[in-house]
């Protein structure tokens, strides 16, 4: 799964419209779509740092890349936060955009704009950005306090 076409396609979802304003369901899709492009560039940070990132595509790295979920990403977001800079600024974007794709999915209340839906790609894009101008070692920490809980 390439995070940066998730990207594309939730941009997709609300600016190529064939005429009128995007339907919501493009726009909740859309919103859905760029969280999921986030989360999808964490599982694949963390199963390149455990495996390395010339690893092959194999069961090993499938274990590696779906050993976190939704709610741990959500769970131990506190502690991230911890870390500080780019790292806090990260944390704080994915937990924004897993809030706003759980309310885009399930509620069926929830109205957005098609500028707020493009502000949630940019908010994406702007958290990928920061996990990579973050240094190494507050990459490692990132990842290694969302994949293993502590005792």
């Amino acid at each position: 799964m390439n995070p940066g076409h998730l990207l594309e396609q939730a941009e997709n979802l609300i600016l190529t419209q064939p005429t009128g304003a995007p339907r919501q369901a493009d726009l909740r899709r859309a919103i859905s779509t760029a969280y999921y492009g986030v989360f999808h560039f964490v599982m694949a940070a963390a199963a390149d740092l455990v495996l390395g990132k010339t690893a092959p595509k194999d069961d090993l790295y499938a274990r590696v890349y779906r050993s976190l979920n939704h709610r741990e990403l959500k769970d131990r977001s506190n502690d991230l936060r911890a870390i500080g800079g780019k790292i806090k600024a990260f944390i704080d974007a994915v937990i924004s955009l897993q809030k706003d794709r759980h309310d885009a999915d399930y509620s069926p209340l929830y109205r957005v704009s098609k500028s707020d839906a493009l502000a949630k790609v940019t908010l994406a894009r702007s958290a990928i950005v920061s996990f990579r101008d973050a240094s190494e070692g507050d990459q490692k920490a990132c990842l290694i306090r969302l994949m293993f809980k502590e005792r």
